[in-house]
């Protein structure tokens, strides 16, 4: 059986494991972010098609939690939008990095 790509991060004093699998009996589902584990799936497949915005959306929901399902597909939207905006004006590509504070 072949190794599940998984990577860790911290966020609000929790460990949290991503794994590159289909989400557990939710097959239909491109990603998911689980609190009881603590673990955001994020399936192969669909992160080949869409992966940076199955990404922000999942851990849009780890970060907002309590935030409803439709400002979260909005922050998804705008996120890829930009990306491809950004990428095209950028010679397409991008570099990936984190914000630097002023």
């Amino acid at each position: 059986m072949a190794r599940v790509p998984t990577m860790r991060f911290k966020y609000d004093g929790s460990w949290w494991r991503v794994k590159i699998q289909r989400p557990p009996a939710r097959e239909c589902l491109e990603g998911m972010a689980d609190y009881e584990t603590r673990t955001v799936y994020l399936d192969p497949r669909a992160v080949a098609a869409n992966g940076l915005g199955i990404i922000v959306h999942e851990i849009a929901h780890v970060v907002l939690p309590h935030v409803a399902e439709e400002p979260v597909l909005e922050l998804e939207r705008i996120c890829s939008a930009v990306a491809k905006f950004t990428a095209k004006h950028a010679k397409g590509c991008i570099t990936i990095g984190h914000h630097k504070p002023a």
